[in-house]
């Protein structure tokens, strides 16, 4: 395999050329672009953007932040973006304007961020940011929210209550989400769908161009690292075969077979939860918080029954 780097498609390179010097061309971009939010104040010093912080900070880039941050947002950027904030010294309030049960970011992360006293916001909007007469950040305006019906998604829609509250503050990073941004897509033909998502042909990853294939967080939006891997194995199974015009991708495979049977006498192992370090130690550095499993937790873990849908009857 050979890599090439800092390289830019349209600056170092065109994308018509790399069309014309390979038989197939994968498009895997993700999804890196931080979706803003058109408010008064976002412009200020002092707002950052939630996975371009992350970037810098994971690049040992020296970020300024003062005593009081607010993150926007409800995902996992926006928790991971708080949990750094807090050890990096700062008092973190999360605002979202939906509920906690609506959050959705990972059931465990927002444990953890809640047991390092990070601080929540639910059904809360901003409405702008507040800057001294230095023009830096001092606060957050939100609008106080509640739930009234149901979105077009079937979710509880909430909307202003007409009431409004200030929220002190250094910083506010702006965390909304993520969104698929290939600059030069319209421009070599390639079809996107209105949020900037690849189209492809599913599960061949095939879009709209010869010899053209694309997969991952570029097609999906923002997703998991699993679900992206998977899409990937589909894409190569098809560049493989229209290449070579041979279905020979399972070679590369173990043969696996599955009996619908259920187990006579499952292992009646409980559920091992990872152990996780003590929250005085981990929030005053970035170690990785959940240990993992031992190679006999884990042997532990995998021999559980999973076939929850399996009634035992008593004798």
């Amino acid at each position: 395999m050979k890599f090439v780097f800092k390289t830019r498609i349209g600056k170092d390179i065109a994308f018509k050329t790399i069309q014309k010097q390979y038989d197939s061309v994968f498009i895997a971009v993700g999804a890196e672009k931080d979706i803003e939010l058109e408010i008064p104040g976002r412009s200020l010093d002092g707002v950052l953007l939630g996975y371009e912080f992350l970037e810098r900070l994971a690049g040992g880039n020296h970020l300024r932040l003062g005593k009081k941050v607010v993150v926007v947002g409800a995902g996992n950027v926006a928790i991971d973006a708080a949990r750094s904030c807090l050890r990096l010294g700062a008092d973190v309030t999360i605002v979202y304007r939906r509920d906690q049960h609506e959050m959705p970011a990972n059931a465990h992360e927002i444990s953890d961020a809640m047991d390092e006293n990070i601080h929540f916001m639910y059904m809360s909007a901003p409405k702008r940011i507040i800057a001294d007469t230095k023009g830096r950040v001092v606060g957050l305006e939100i609008n106080k929210m509640k739930f009234e019906g149901f979105d077009h998604s079937g979710r509880k829609k909430p909307v202003e209550s007409g009431e409004t509250a200030m929220v002190e503050c250094d910083n506010v990073i702006l965390a909304l989400g993520e969104k698929v941004e290939f600059e030069h897509a319209l421009e070599v033909g390639l079809e996107v769908r209105s949020n900037g998502s690849i189209k492809t042909h599913q599960p061949s990853c095939r879009t709209n161009l010869p010899k053209v294939y694309a997969g991952g967080d570029a097609i999906t939006g923002p997703a998991t690292v699993s679900e992206a891997m998977g899409i990937a194995r589909h894409a190569a199974e098809s560049i493989d075969f229209d290449l070579m015009k041979e279905k020979r991708f399972h070679r590369l495979f173990r043969e696996f077979k599955y009996k619908d049977e259920i187990v006579t006498e499952p292992e009646a192992n409980g559920t091992i939860v990872p152990k996780k370090i003590p929250v005085r130690e981990r929030i005053s550095s970035f170690h990785e918080v959940l240990g993992g499993y031992t190679g006999e937790e884990a042997l532990l873990e995998a021999a559980r029954c999973l076939r929850c849908d399996v009634k035992c009857q008593e004798s």
